[in-house]
């Protein structure tokens, strides 16, 4: 039961005079003379106020009873109580360990888990409900034992091991970096060195650039004099034909004409042979051919001129080289012409000689060594190396002394290695100079014996033979060939009305130019191709300026039967009409022989 009394409240229990701590508080009743009567458990109460004097609280001095200390685990069990055994169900404890904060408890026991090693002190104090605590507080004190691993010898190893592990980990970073310092230095003394040896490779390549400029400028300038010879030639000459009247001076300024032209193509010839040997454009046939014929006739070519310079002429042929070979004749005889034109250009008294021998041979063919020697000039043993370059030669003064563009040992050199074989060259100046080059050839054997075709007359002027050409002279060129051939062309200006006549007029031969207005060859081709059934479609020859492989299949993939080269060189065109005059004759269907 509880009494307010003042401003606090104060808890009456069987201790104060009540039957029992349990009341019932539906049983309650309000005296006149102020007590009240209380039902209990266990009877029936009467409070007196008036009777109630002042109360002292119960005090309750608190004892430690037990304590207990063990190991493993480490944990102190503490177990307390009082003396006062009238308030014992209402004596409330609070304890602390070490001088700390006190902790209240209504329990009689205390664990502590956790401790560490040495002595620890447990102080305890109690109260009843809830008056002051006690004036005496229970006190003990206890030690708790360390552990192996909590001795501090045992720390001061641990300490020690630590510092030194800190040490070590120290010392192999820094060992670490001083590693990756000598790494990144070599790191940096190699690049360095690359970065110098690239400043000299690219200060090599410079001069390199710088000399391959100046020799194309060289170059450009000799080309310009080898062009504008023969081409000064052309146009004076052909001014100077207007007015001379004499039949035999005229035909002689023809002559000179026409050395001219072929000059001026042959230099075009050696550019565009560059270009696509440069390009890997230059295809190589492998045909059966006459070698040692190869041999002598390219020799005999220089024989006029040889005897002009009175310089004599040899050739010698080894008994074991082949009479008839399997490769490119016409690349073949290119190399030959270009080395004996060099001789013979350098040797002014002497000899040229050229023999051949054969170095290997097994079943598939031979390894065939030819060498051109002159008595000439000579080289200087610090020019040889730059003789197969591009645009070059020995010095300015040769150029200007014996003409030349520059190209023909480059190209030279380049065919050989197409070929198969390579090229070198020994020379002293003043004694004469030595080319030794190498070329694989396949075995052949002679091909049956073709009967010549000779076009009769009659039969050419049965052809039906259409020119499509836009340029005036060209017009004149062809036409004039063709009339010679006993046959009469028609003519169109374009390709479109080169298709509109081959629609209208059936035609044996149609010879396109590939450049034209309105419409090109190409496309003319592909119209006459798609447009005329099989029976009326011509053999169609293409006529261009482009002698490049491209060009060439460009105009087969039209649906064009053979492709001829500006200028046209008369011979050639008649052997081809002479074919198609032939009963049966006939380009269609022969695919290996379309290109002239």
């Amino acid at each position: 039961m509880a009494v307010l009394e003042g401003n606090s409240w104060t808890y009456l229990t069987a201790e104060d005079g009540l039957v029992w701590n349990d009341t019932d508080g539906e049983a309650f009743w309000a005296d006149a003379d102020g007590s009240v009567w209380i039902g209990t458990s266990d009877g029936l109460a009467h409070y007196r106020p008036s009777m109630a004097g002042p109360r002292e609280s119960p005090v309750a001095e608190p004892v430690i009873t037990r304590l207990d200390i063990s190991r493993r685990p480490r944990l102190v069990q503490a177990q307390f109580s009082t003396l006062n055994y009238r308030s014992e169900q209402l004596v409330r404890f609070a304890y602390r360990l070490d001088g700390g904060p006190w902790s209240d408890t209504a329990e009689r026991s205390i664990s502590f888990a956790g401790l560490g090693p040495g002595r620890h002190r447990l102080q305890v104090r109690s109260r009843v409900r809830d008056g002051p605590f006690s004036a005496r507080v229970a006190a003990a004190e206890f030690q708790v034992e360390s552990m192996w691993w909590e001795t501090w010898w045992l720390r001061s190893l641990a300490l020690l091991l630590t510092a030194g592990a800190v040490w070590g980990a120290i010392l192999w970073r820094q060992r670490l970096l001083q590693q990756r310092n000598c790494e990144l230095e070599c790191a940096v003394g190699e690049r360095t060195a690359e970065l110098v040896a690239e400043r000299a490779r690219v200060q090599e390549e410079k001069t390199r650039a710088d000399e391959a400029n100046q020799a194309k400028s060289r170059f450009l300038a000799h080309m310009s004099h080898e062009i504008r010879t023969p081409l000064n030639g052309v146009i004076g000459l052909s001014r100077l034909l207007e007015e001379i009247t004499d039949p035999e001076e005229k035909q002689d300024t023809l002559r000179l004409i026409r050395s001219s032209g072929d000059a001026l193509l042959s230099v075009i010839n050696g550019i565009l042979d560059f270009s696509k040997i440069e390009a890997g454009k230059l295809d190589l046939e492998v045909i059966p051919f006459r070698l040692r014929a190869c041999v002598e006739e390219s020799l005999d070519m220089f024989r006029p001129a040889a005897a002009e310079k009175d310089v004599a002429l040899r050739c010698s042929l080894a008994p074991d080289v082949p009479e008839w070979a399997a490769g490119d004749a016409t690349r073949l005889r290119q190399v030959l012409l270009n080395l004996l034109s060099n001789a013979l250009k350098f040797t002014s008294s002497g000899e040229v000689t050229v023999s051949a021998t054969v170095d290997q041979a097994d079943d598939a063919g031979h390894l065939i060594a030819i060498e051109v020697r002159d008595t000439g000039i000579g080289i200087p043993p610090e020019q040889v190396h730059h003789l197969f370059s591009s645009f070059s030669q020995v010095d300015a003064s040769i150029s200007r002394r014996y003409g030349g563009t520059g190209l023909g040992l480059a190209i030279t050199k380049r065919l050989v290695e197409l070929m198969g074989g390579g090229i070198s060259v020994e020379s002293e100046p003043g004694v004469g100079t030595r080319f030794r080059f190498t070329v694989l050839l396949a075995k052949a054997r002679a091909p049956r014996a073709a009967q010549k075709v000779v076009a009769p007359a009659a039969d050419a002027r049965r052809l039906k033979v259409l020119v499509a050409e836009d340029n005036r002279v060209n017009q004149m060129v062809v036409l004039g060939l063709l009339r010679k051939m006993g046959v009469d062309a028609d003519l169109a200006n374009n390709g479109l009305e080169a298709v509109a006549a081959v629609l209208e007029h059936d035609y044996d031969l149609v010879l396109m130019d590939l450049q034209m207005p309105e419409m090109d060859g190409l496309t003319a081709t592909r119209e006459i191709r798609s447009r005329l059934p099989a029976d009326r479609q011509p053999i169609i020859w293409a006529l261009s300026a482009h002698a490049t492989t491209d060009a060439r299949d460009s105009c087969l993939r039209a649906g064009m039967d053979r492709y001829l080269t500006k200028p046209l060189e008369p011979e050639k065109l008649r052997s081809l009409v002479a074919e198609l005059t032939v009963p049966g004759g006939g380009l269609r269907d022969n695919p290996a022989s379309r290109v002239e």
